[in-house]
């Protein structure tokens, strides 16, 4: 799994949460280091993204995500305090502040088969923001 998030506090606590739960990931801070993540290490289950950051945001990210053949068919999911009406039909959208819960669902709808053994199936009850 492949978390893009500029802010380090969020992109750290996404990343030990989905390996408490068994998930390989790697961390990227914008758009930019994602896609050079993405020629080096295994391919993704998902791509779970911030919409925005910068050096290349969200958005750009999932156009060059699309125009490339190795990367257009892994799953995207995008984090977002916008509303989701601004979002194209097909977009999966996680509302920020993500509650942990309903994003170790959608990681598992993804990632079926893609857990370590003996990894946690505990739930935890937080949420992912920048805000204090």
């Amino acid at each position: 799994m492949l978390v893009v998030e500029d802010d380090v506090d969020i992109r750290e606590m996404l990343g030990e949460l989905l390996e408490d739960e068994g998930y390989d990931s790697a961390l990227a801070k914008d758009g930019q280091e994602a896609l050079e993540l993405l020629s080096t290490i295994p391919r993704p289950c998902l791509v779970l993204a911030d919409l925005v950051m910068p050096v290349m945001d969200g958005w750009d990210l999932l156009k060059a995500l699309s125009l490339d053949d190795r990367f257009a068919t892994i799953p995207v999911v995008v984090m977002s305090g916008a509303n989701k009406n601004t979002f194209p039909e097909q977009t999966q959208v996680l509302k920020k502040p993500a509650d942990a819960d309903i994003l170790l669902e959608i990681v598992h709808g993804h990632c079926c088969g893609r857990r370590r053994e003996g990894s946690s199936t505990g739930h935890r009850d937080d949420s992912f923001s920048s805000e204090p």
